[in-house]
């Protein structure tokens, strides 16, 4: 491996795992995979060759995914077609953790992904337009949950 590239590699760490969040909050991620193939595009010709090669991103990409410990997680430009393959350990990780995931597989091989807790979320609509994913999840709340609210309610009201 080049200097360069040794050196990018020190700049970007594995990230620490969020914190757990509190009930009433809950975190989300956003991050661009910049697709497979991008490379060949011409883009980000600042970027060390080697870098930019999918084969050097993309364990790189699955450490990044596996550490997020956020409730929900976004991801652009994910390449449908290898995605489940590709990202599969990521995949089971998160589905051990609870996690489900939301992605249009057919229209675009180009698309987004939504990863969320159903023990947290639930789904209540989902719509795929152009290489988007537009759901809509409402939190849940167990009875522990209300209890708390009812009682800083009542605190605030002494």
């Amino acid at each position: 491996m080049s200097k360069t590239v040794e050196y990018q590699a020190k700049l970007y760490p594995r990230l620490e795992r969020l914190p757990a969040t509190l009930w009433n909050q809950f975190s989300v991620t956003s991050f661009n995979m910049l697709t497979r193939g991008f490379e060949q595009k011409g883009y980000y010709q600042y970027v060390n060759e080697q870098a930019r090669l999918w084969s050097f991103r993309r364990p790189k990409l699955v450490k990044i995914i596996d550490s997020f410990r956020s409730d929900i997680i976004c991801l652009q430009e994910v390449f449908s077609p290898t995605f489940s393959q590709e990202f599969g350990n990521v995949l089971k990780c998160t589905k051990e953790l609870g996690f489900e995931h939301v992605m249009e597989d057919t229209t675009h091989h180009i698309t987004c992904c939504t990863l969320f807790d159903p023990k947290k979320f639930a789904m209540i609509y989902r719509e795929f337009r152009s290489r988007n994913v537009l759901a809509l999840l409402e939190r849940l709340t167990t009875e522990a949950d209300e209890k708390r609210s009812l009682c800083r309610t009542i605190m605030k009201k002494i």
